[in-house]
């Protein structure tokens, strides 16, 4: 099948930018700073992803969601963010993967969930795979 629209974009550094692409359209989303790694997932359960950035020097998501901005504490220095839908609820959640130990930490914003997987060279990705 064909890809859906609306499925990609792409986040610059060096303007804070991220560019997404919907059909023929754009959106443009100022957030960040050039040192963040980008991240996506939809904050508020209304079924559209939106921005955020995960500041390692700080350790925080700083997370956007309309006008709306969500902080949150996570990991060390060292980790690598990743978002998903950790307990099936509609809102995305965060956590990191540490490679030091290959370890993914979910925080569903109540409970941690620890995982155990894969190699301390490997990099993470998220999912539903049934």
């Amino acid at each position: 099948p064909a890809p859906a629209t609306g499925m990609v974009g792409v986040w610059r550094p060096s303007t804070h930018l991220f560019i997404l692409k919907n059909g023929t359209e754009k959106t443009v989303v100022k957030w960040g700073l050039s040192t963040d790694t980008p991240v996506t997932g939809d904050w508020s359960g209304d079924g559209l992803s939106d921005v955020g950035v995960f500041r390692s020097s700080i350790r925080k998501f700083i997370l956007k969601n309309g006008t709306e901005r969500t902080v949150a504490a996570a990991g060390l220095s060292g980790d690598l963010p990743v978002t998903g839908d950790w307990d099936g609820d509609g809102l995305y959640d965060i956590g990191v993967f540490r490679p030091s130990n290959h370890r993914f930490i979910l925080n569903n914003g109540t409970e941690k969930t620890v995982v155990n997987w894969g190699l301390s060279t490997d990099m993470p990705v998220t999912g539903r795979w049934s």
